[in-house]
């Protein structure tokens, strides 16, 4: 700023800049501030139960299976581990 000549970007990737019409750049600070106050999961309705992870069916709509997924022999060790009453 003292100087007036431009800051290398790759030095100081996080410093706000101005554009050539001396205007402060706020694209990318803006875009994740509206990002992050987004829901995390977002529902539908307020008593929906959200969506299954595997197959995107909404978990209200009764119960629904899923084949055994393939597992790396290499990996069948860790199945062990898993809670049976997860399911």
């Amino acid at each position: 700023m003292a100087s007036g000549l431009a800051l290398d970007t790759f030095v100081e990737p996080d410093v706000l800049r101005l554009t050539d019409h001396h205007e402060l750049e706020l694209e990318q600070e803006v875009r994740e501030a509206i990002l992050l106050c987004g829901a995390i999961a977002p529902l539908c309705r307020e008593d929906c139960p959200g969506l299954c992870v595997v197959c995107g069916q909404e978990l209200g709509s009764g119960p629904h299976d899923h084949p055994e997924p393939d597992v790396d022999p290499r990996l069948e060790a860790l199945l062990q581990f898993q809670d049976p009453d997860e399911g």
